[in-house]
């Protein structure tokens, strides 16, 4: 057996165990500490740390990668455990992210290129964009923490099967095997009902690491898989965000507008909208990894964007939703008229 796999089956079987023992010490101490979050990254950042330090010289990156800038964006999810304790508004929160992101991706000369026709400083600034958008907006799901933590482990799994397939480093496949680990033990304790809780500054470091994992994968040429890997949080983010942007009184509370949290409120139980995420993303994993063989970068993505957006809508109305298309479209519509005309009716008012 080579170094590489010992260091990927025992790294991933620490932190499995590891991640297991202290989500069982956090439930039964019931301390006021946030830690979950802490723990999914430490174990993650740790044997990154070690295959770095004992195999680094046996990498396969195909941009110019030094040890120290793969680790970069592991380091730099350090400044964030400390806004776990530090409160700050949002936005400044976002900007923090955004700052953040920029730093690591052109001090360090990661070559993360979504658009081919621009200047390479221009793709990081998007991707640090990008980058920071999952930072600040992951806490959207975190109503109910599976959900977040269900995200996390989607997209590890994802990287590490893109990995094996030779569509990203084998050292980029092991952190996120380790994280895909983590995140199991957080699951297999905390399914719903959840023993432990997150914060919504928890729920920003863990979006701050996956979205460092993402930008690497932009810079090994998987800009197009990372996208589908996280799909689900930019539809349920987007769909959440378009109803906060009408600045309707119903619509003030953007956690309330994700379509889990209108499921939830109409009657669903959290476990069958948990198994719901968690079948989702997995279907997204599966489409992100076909991806690596599709003959454009656009098709599958948006395939898996309408998917996505229809299971979304099906989860919202699992009360009412007619078995018809034509009925279906019917309905959608409906509720746009009525929604605009609120707007309509709002707008006038104002005047």
């Amino acid at each position: 057996m080579s170094l590489e796999n010992i260091f990927l089956l025992f790294g991933v079987l620490f932190c499995l165990l590891i991640g297991f023992i202290g989500f069982s010490i956090l439930s039964r101490r019931a301390l006021q500490i946030p830690l979950s979050a802490i723990i999914i990254y430490g174990l993650t950042f740790v044997v990154s740390l070690a295959f770095v330090i004992f195999n680094w010289d046996d990498n396969d990156f195909i941009s110019q990668a030094s040890a120290f800038s793969f680790l970069a964006p592991l380091l730099a999810v350090l400044p964030t455990i400390g806004l776990i304790f530090f409160p700050l508004k949002l936005i400044f929160r976002w900007l923090f992210f955004f700052c953040l992101a920029s730093l690591v991706l052109i001090c360090f000369n990661i070559e993360a290129i979504l658009f081919s026709n621009l200047p390479l400083w221009a793709n990081q600034i998007i991707v640090a964009f990008l980058w920071s958008i999952i930072a600040a907006g992951l806490r959207v799901l975190n109503g109910e923490p599976v959900l977040v933590v269900s995200e996390v482990l989607c997209t590890g799994l994802g990287i590490f099967i893109l990995s094996l397939i030779g569509a990203a480093p084998f050292i980029l496949g092991l952190s996120n095997a380790c994280l895909f680990a983590a995140s199991l033990a957080f699951l297999f304790y905390n399914w719903v009902p959840s023993a432990l809780s997150l914060k919504d500054p928890e729920a920003d470091l863990l979006g701050f690491l996956i979205g460092g994992q993402l930008a690497w994968c932009v810079a090994e040429g998987s800009g197009a898989p990372a996208i589908i890997f996280i799909m689900l949080f930019v539809c349920e983010f987007l769909f959440a965000l378009a109803q906060k942007l009408t600045f309707l009184p119903a619509f003030a509370n953007i956690k309330q507008d994700t379509a889990y949290a209108k499921a939830i409120s109409s009657g669903l139980s959290q476990a069958t909208i948990a198994s719901h995420f968690l079948r989702i993303n997995l279907l997204l994993v599966l489409f992100g990894c076909f991806q690596v063989y599709a003959p454009n970068q656009i098709s599958i993505p948006l395939v898996c964007a309408a998917i996505t957006a229809w299971q979304l809508y099906r989860l919202v109305h699992w009360s009412t939703l007619t078995s018809g298309i034509r009925e279906t479209n019917q309905a959608v519509a409906a509720e746009l008229k009525k929604n605009f005309a609120e707007i309509k009716k709002r707008l006038n008012k104002d005047k």
